[in-house]
C-alpha cells in the first residue's frame, strides 16, 4: 500500500482545490503536496490540512501523482526528477493546459500510466467539474479509483482528448462568465433599489439554484425557461430584451473565443468547429458526415416524382447544411443549387454575414477562403439575425463552388427570413429554424421566378421552437 493515495506536485490554487478534495475522501494524512521549497510546501499543506513532502517522497510513495505547475515549468521539473519519475510506479494525473496526452508519454516515459484533467475553480467548493481522459495504460480499476478520489470536487466527467479543450471553452473558462452575469443581474438589482449585498446574494443563489435544477430535473434549459414565461409577463419581457441585445450570440460567441485562444498552442492543439471550416481534414470530415441528407434526399425525391428537383436551396452562414444537401445533387448539372447567404440588416460592413457575396480571398482559423475584412485585413464582426450563420468567413469547398460557378450564392435579409419563418409556420405548422427560414425566404422568390410545374428541394436544419419568442417579439416591437 502506498504511503499517500494523492501527492500534489505543484499546489496553486487549482491543486489546492484538489487536494483539498482529495483530503475529504481519503483525510489529510493520506495527501501530500511539495512546493518550489520545503517552506512553501509547508505552508500549503497547513493551509489545505494534508501533508508537506519532498517530489522524490511523493514520486515514490503516491498511488496517484497530480503535476500541477505550470505548462512552460513542466520540462525543467521533469529533467531535474528524471530518476524518480523513471523509477515510480504512480498514475501521473496532469492539470497541465495544452499538453496533450502524447506529449505528456514522451516526457514521462511511454510505460507509464497518465491521466489528462482539466477542473474548474469551482472543485474548492465541492461544485467544480473535472474533465479528464486517459492513455490506454491505465485500467478501468485505476479511472473507477481517480474518480472516488476526486468525488468530494463535484462532477468527474469522461471525455475524448479530441474535445476536452472544446468542454474546457465551457467548463474551465465559463465560470468567468458566470460571474459577469452575476454582476451584471446585482447591478440591475441595485438599479431596481435593492442593496447591492443583497443583490449579489440573490443573483448568485438563483443561479446556483437554476443550474441544479438542470441537473437534478433532467429537462432541456429551453423547456425550464418556458415553464418560468407566464404570457405577457415580466419573465417573458426580461427574455425578449436580452434576446433584442444578443445575449444567446454573445454567450456562444464568448465560447467560441475562448476555444479560440487555444488555436495560439497550435504545436499541442488542434481546432476545429462543427462546420466545414478549419484547416483539412476537417471541412471534409464535416462535409462527409452532413452528406447522408444529400444522398437521402436525392433518393427520396426520385423515388417518389421519379425524376430529380430542378433546385435545391440551404442556407449558408459556414455553410455545413448547404455543403451536406448539395452533395448529393453536385452530379447532376441539371439541377440548380443556391446557396442563401444572410444579409442581415444590408450590404454594410458588420450588418450582414454575407462572406461569399462581399468577401476577399483570406485566411482565417486556418484555412484559405472567403472572408469578410475591414480596411486594415482583420475579420469584420458579422451580423445575422440566425445566430448559427453569424460567421465572417465560409467553407472553403463553398468558394471553391462559387468560382466554378456551380452554385449560385444569393442573399435574403432579416426581414426577408422573419417573414419567411411566420409563412411557413401559419400555412403549413411547420416551424423553420432562424437560420433555414433565409433557405425558404429565397425559394418564395425562386418559385415565382421558375412558375408552375418546377419542383424545389429546401433544406430545413433543426427546428425553430426556440426562435419563436425571439420572432414574436420583433412582431410587438416593429
Amino acid at each position: 500500500m502506498k504511503k499517500f493515495e494523492a501527492g500534489f506536485i505543484g499546489a496553486g490554487n487549482m491543486g489546492g482545490a484538489l487536494a483539498t478534495a482529495a483530503a475529504k475522501q481519503v483525510t489529510g494524512e493520506r495527501v501530500a503536496v511539495a512546493c518550489s521549497s520545503p517552506a512553501h510546501s509547508a505552508a500549503a499543506a497547513e493551509r489545505l490540512g494534508c501533508r508537506a513532502a519532498a517530489p522524490e517522497e511523493i514520486l515514490g510513495g503516491s498511488k496517484f501523482v497530480f503535476l500541477g505547475v505550470k505548462p512552460q515549468m513542466i520540462d525543467g521539473v521533469v529533467q531535474s526528477l528524471a530518476a524518480p519519475i523513471a523509477a515510480s510506479e504512480s498514475i501521473f494525473v496532469s492539470m497541465l493546459a495544452g499538453v496533450q496526452l502524447e506529449r505528456l508519454e514522451r516526457l514521462l516515459g511511454a510505460d507509464k500510466k497518465i491521466i489528462r484533467i482539466l477542473p474548474n475553480t469551482a472543485c474548492a467548493v465541492g461544485q467544480g467539474v473535472v474533465l479528464y481522459c486517459a492513455n490506454g495504460n491505465v485500467t478501468e480499476g485505476d479511472l473507477a479509483a481517480f474518480c472516488a478520489l476526486m468525488a468530494a470536487a463535484g462532477i468527474v466527467d469522461p471525455i475524448s482528448e479530441a474535445l476536452i479543450d472544446a468542454g474546457c471553452a465551457i467548463t474551465g473558462c465559463g465560470p468567468a462568465f458566470a460571474y459577469m452575469f452575476i454582476e451584471a443581474l446585482a447591478d440591475g438589482g441595485v438599479k431596481c433599489g435593492l442593496p447591492r449585498a443583497k443583490a449579489i446574494r440573490y443573483a448568485a443563489q438563483m443561479l446556483a439554484g437554476s443550474a441544479e435544477m438542470v441537473l437534478q430535473s433532467g429537462k432541456h434549459p429551453e423547456q425550464l425557461k418556458d415553464e418560468v414565461c407566464s404570457p405577457g409577463g415580466s419573465t417573458i419581457a426580461g427574455v425578449d430584451a436580452l434576446e433584442q441585445h444578443g445575449f444567446r450570440g454573445s454567450c456562444i460567441a464568448a465560447v467560441d473565443a475562448a476555444f479560440e485562444e487555444y488555436a495560439l498552442t497550435y504545436e499541442a492543439s488542434l481546432y476545429c468547429i462543427g462546420s466545414v471550416v478549419g484547416p483539412h481534414p476537417y471541412p471534409t470530415i464535416v462535409r462527409d458526415f452532413q452528406s447522408v441528407v444529400g444522398r437521402e434526399a436525392r433518393t427520396q425525391f426520385k423515388k417518389l416524382k421519379n425524376e430529380l428537383p430542378d433546385a435545391v436551396v440551404a442556407c449558408v452562414g459556414g455553410g455545413s447544411n448547404a455543403i451536406g444537401i448539395f452533395s448529393g445533387f453536385l452530379a447532376d448539372s441539371a439541377v440548380r443549387l443556391y446557396g442563401v447567404e444572410p444579409l442581415g440588416r444590408g450590404p454594410a460592413a458588420g450588418d450582414n454575414a454575407a462572406s461569399v457575396t462581399f468577401g476577399k480571398t483570406s485566411v482565417m482559423h486556418g484555412f484559405k477562403s472567403l472572408v469578410l475584412e475591414d480596411e486594415t485585413g482583420a475579420p469584420v464582426e458579422a451580423y445575422s439575425v440566425a445566430s448559427g450563420l453569424d460567421y465572417p468567413s465560409v467553407g472553403p469547398e463553398h468558394a471553391y463552388l462559387r468560382k466554378i460557378g456551380r452554385v449560385n450564392y444569393v442573399t435574403a435579409t432579416d426581414k426577408e427570413a422573419l417573414d419567411a419563418f411566420r409563412l411557413l409556420s401559419v400555412k403549413e405548422g411547420i416551424i423553420p429554424a432562424l437560420e433555414s427560414a433565409h433557405a425558404v425566404a429565397y425559394a418564395l422568390k425562386l418559385a415565382r421566378e421558375l412558375g408552375k410545374g418546377k419542383s424545389i428541394v429546401v433544406n430545413l436544419s433543426g427546428r425553430g421552437d426556440k426562435d419563436v419568442n425571439f420572432v414574436l417579439g420583433r412582431d410587438r416591437t416593429e
